[in-house]
């Protein structure tokens, strides 16, 4: 088989003792790094996840960070509880929660869509049949709990006997949220990574300078941005952004 153009120059610059690093794992390669060299100066305990979706950013800290530290990851969507739980299930020191975290304690409304497959026969000509399949939606409506930041935080600095603390943010639309529960908690909390949007009709996120000043008010600086690959446009339509609070350093 003729070597591709890419592989050919991978070996051309491998022979030189450099290495050609895609985009992606060139960021996701700085994250780590910076993250590693982060953790180690703050000497991070706790990893509080919230918004975890299926458990992306634990493997990430597992495998790319080197973290073996306690993490605790709280997660609303159904779906995505049901991969994190299975993700996290071997690891003893990762704890996950069924739970959204917002402004008040209580219950959050969602609207659960549920895909199922349906089998049909077609008839492609008079004498052969022909299969496909096809997705139907059924919509349901569950509830979940919500704790605050502030009532989840105290319990596992309790439980655990932690002291310093990094915040994984990403609740995307209910950022607001969290943070208006999360009054008490910020001071105890060494670092934190947000995404922060660009865009001013973004899911309804607010916007990124809007969140900084928040953030500089909270005595919290940022430490690293890592730019969120666009979906449409040339330009990243956000950022992670890793911040540090002033006390910690």
């Amino acid at each position: 088989m003729k070597p591709s153009l890419k592989s050919t120059f991978g070996a051309m610059f491998d022979s030189l003792g450099y290495h050609l690093i895609a985009n992606e794992r060139m960021a996701t390669a700085d994250a780590a790094t910076h993250l590693a060299t982060l953790f180690a100066t703050l000497r991070i305990d706790l990893v509080v996840d919230i918004g975890a979706d299926s458990g992306q950013f634990g493997r990430f800290l597992r495998d790319d960070v080197g973290y073996s530290g306690r993490i605790a990851s709280f997660e609303a969507v159904p779906a995505n509880f049901t991969v994190l739980k299975a993700q996290a299930g071997p690891d003893e020191l990762w704890d996950v929660e069924h739970t959204a975290l917002g402004a008040t304690g209580g219950e959050l409304p969602l609207n659960v869509i549920e895909l199922q497959s349906v089998r049909a026969v077609a008839s492609v000509v008079p004498t052969t049949l022909g299969r496909f399949s096809r997705q139907t939606a059924r919509v349901r409506r569950e509830t979940v709990p919500v704790r605050t930041l502030d009532e989840a935080l105290s319990h596992l600095l309790v439980r655990h006997g932690a002291n310093r603390v990094f915040l994984k943010l990403n609740a995307r639309f209910r950022d607001r949220d969290v943070l208006k529960g999360a009054e008490k908690s910020l001071g105890k909390i060494a670092a934190l990574q947000t995404e922060l949007s660009t865009t001013r009709k973004s899911e309804g996120m607010p916007h990124y300078l809007a969140m900084l000043s928040y953030f500089e008010a909270k005595h919290f600086s940022p430490s690293r941005f890592f730019p969120i690959p666009p979906h449409t446009a040339a330009a990243p339509n956000g950022f992670e952004c890793c911040m540090v609070n002033a006390a910690y350093v």
